[in-house]
């Protein structure tokens, strides 16, 4: 009989190789263990499901259906499971990759809410683990934050991990297991992160029953509480299935608005009326969390939207690059004459000049065509994956030519001064022949226009400060 096993203690070696350590946790159904290989000398985690549970098909079914699951999912966010045995009664446990950190759960309790940008940069970790499941058919369906833990990579930087993916929904199709029909003493999800649907049936759940957890986690993350709470279980139940979800900003005022709009979108009773998978959620919550935030979101859309998504990243690198102008590429006049005689002349080097804007905006509307017809390509279905090309026979000229050059005389002249005409509006406008004064009828020394200082300023970008991010808190391990 199974329930003959004995989980091992402290010292014991499990499998001629694993030396038990310590124990990390326990919960209903299983506990897991801290050892280290005796060969390779590294440190495991042992996940045991628990002896009395080890009869019924179906649980056995799920633990191990969490090993099948981690090892599908290729993402770092996801902990790598190395082994699956079972003991000699045949309860069955895994050996996964061990952890430094806590989980979101242990985090919440000793910080009580989290600055919005590192929320939303957690969650967004956990989206590309997601993505991945998703892809794949899979739907986790018990994220919550004790199932959420805070690693950190070699260089100290976050790495979010999700666990537990042991009642996804859709890892083997072969599998004939009724998990409605387990034992009622088994809640198949945890009820304060569960969707409506998924309340009422988990046959019919599909990925927006995670996203629905995302923004319930999220929710909590940012206020420090959870959008929906009862002092009874049908109380939590019917708010989850009855009472609209209270706004992000009533218990944190300082968080964005449209945040609070992606929250309250999340935590639509109506799965339709969430984003339709997390490749949407992540574009929408990118802006609100760090350089970070950005990166995941794109590596979420490369998972989801393969096809479009190396199209639309591509039309968005170039419309913030920015377009010099033909006026920006010019060598610039040495002398001040020469200076004097373009601006004069409406040539492109003048700051403010007409001809400038134009070649700008010239340059603009080629790159806008450019954008739009990519993005029109992504859209409608990209049958190519490069706009079509035009025929031979017609050309688009995509450079614009500038103005003539004015060239200063190799010959030296006396110059004149340009004694500008000042209209009503205030600007100055180019020297006209009524404004320019007579030449002297003496020898004169050469009266020649000062330098302004007006283009140079047109050049100095006024300097923008930036906020520096929250610290991340110190994190240690040793928690149980």
């Amino acid at each position: 009989m199974a329930n003959a096993d004995r989980i091992p203690v402290v010292d014991d070696v499990l499998a001629d190789k694993y030396r038990i350590e310590r124990e990390l946790g326990r919960g209903g159904m299983g506990v897991v263990l801290s050892a280290t290989h005796l060969q390779l000398e590294e440190r495991v985690a042992i996940k045991f499901l628990l002896p009395q549970l080890a009869d019924d098909p179906a649980i056995v079914a799920r633990f191990l259906r969490e090993g099948r699951a981690a090892i599908k999912i290729r993402s770092e966010h996801v902990v790598r499971v190395r082994d699956v045995a079972t003991l000699p009664g045949g309860t069955p446990y895994l050996v996964m990759e061990h952890l430094l950190g806590r989980n979101f759960e242990e985090l919440l309790e000793d910080q009580g809410r989290l600055p919005p940008e590192l929320a939303v940069d957690h969650v967004l970790q956990a989206t590309e683990a997601l993505a991945e499941a998703h892809a794949l058919g899979m739907v986790h369906r018990d994220l919550k934050p004790a199932n959420l833990f805070l690693a950190h990579r070699a260089d100290g930087s976050p790495c979010v991990k999700v666990l537990d993916f042991g009642i996804t929904k859709g890892v083997d199709a072969q599998e004939a297991v009724n998990l409605d029909s387990t034992k009622s003493s088994i809640v198949m999800g945890s009820p304060r992160y569960m969707s409506p649907e998924q309340m009422r049936s988990m046959r019919t759940i599909d990925a927006r029953a995670d996203i629905w957890a995302l923004g319930v986690i999220l929710h909590e993350l940012i206020t420090g509480i959870a959008p929906f709470d009862g002092a009874t279980m049908p109380d939590l139940l019917a708010a989850i299935l009855q009472d609209p979800a209270p706004p992000l900003r009533k218990h944190r005022p300082d968080a964005p608005h449209g945040l609070e709009a992606i929250v309250a979108r999340c935590l639509e009773k109506d799965p339709s009326a969430r984003y339709a998978d997390v490749a949407e959620l992540t574009q929408a919550l990118a802006p609100f969390g760090s350089a970070s935030a950005r990166v995941s979101a794109e590596r979420v859309s490369r998972v989801l939207w393969p096809r479009a998504g190396s199209e639309t990243s591509l039309a968005v690198s170039i419309a913030r690059t920015t377009i010099p102008t033909i006026a920006e590429l010019l060598p610039e006049p040495a002398s001040s004459a020469g200076r004097a005689m373009v601006s004069a002349t409406g040539n492109p080097w003048s700051a403010t000049g007409a001809t400038r804007s134009k070649v700008r905006a010239a340059g603009l509307a080629t790159v806008g065509v450019f954008i739009a017809a990519t993005l029109t390509t992504a859209i409608l279905g990209g049958r190519s994956a490069h706009p079509a090309r035009a025929p031979a026979s017609v050309e688009t000229p995509l450079i614009v030519a500038a103005p003539p050059i004015a060239r200063e005389p190799e010959a030296p002249i006396e110059a004149v001064e340009l004694v500008p005409a000042v209209p009503a509006s205030g600007q100055i406008a180019p020297a006209t022949p009524s404004s320019v004064p007579a030449r002297p009828s003496a020898p004169a020394p050469a009266k020649r226009r000062p330098a302004s200082a007006a283009g140079a300023a047109d050049h100095i970008a006024p300097g923008v400060a930036t906020a520096s991010s929250p610290e991340e808190p110190d994190l240690f391990d040793g928690r149980k």
